[in-house]
């Protein structure tokens, strides 16, 4: 799963999941709305590149800032601190969470072992047993 950390504004310790790739950074009404003072409306966009991981790269008029430095792609790792007019946002990468599945396994294999001991059951006082 990705997600972008506010670091700073108006909504900083806020957490974003990246609800699907590409999606749009910007103020209201993209993919994920940072209405904060600098932001354009469609300031940038992030994509999964495959092999080269992911890519925010900035629209025509606007600059994505690392390190002060302006930017108009940037690679992103896991980690990666970046600027969008006056907020400070963080890249991560976060692991698929799972916490349902050790309940469906848990579920799965009662279901098997009950089976199992029917059938074991059933043999035993089946009238054709030899």
């Amino acid at each position: 799963m990705v997600e972008l950390a506010i670091l700073t504004g108006r909504r900083a310790h806020t957490v974003i999941a990246v609800p699907r790739l590409p999606s749009v950074l910007g103020r209201d009404g993209a993919d994920i709305a940072l209405p904060e003072p600098g932001v354009a409306l469609v300031h940038a966009t992030l994509r999964d590149a495959g092999i080269e991981g992911f890519i925010l790269e900035a629209e025509s008029a606007t600059s994505i800032y690392s390190g002060g430095k302006p930017l108009q792609r940037l690679a992103l790792r896991d980690g990666s601190v970046f600027e969008l007019g006056s907020i400070r946002l963080q890249f991560r990468i976060q692991p698929a969470h799972s916490r349902n599945l050790r309940g469906l396994e848990v579920l799965t294999f009662g279901l098997i072992a009950a089976t199992m001991a029917a059938e074991v059951a059933w043999l035993l006082i089946s009238p054709t047993w030899p």
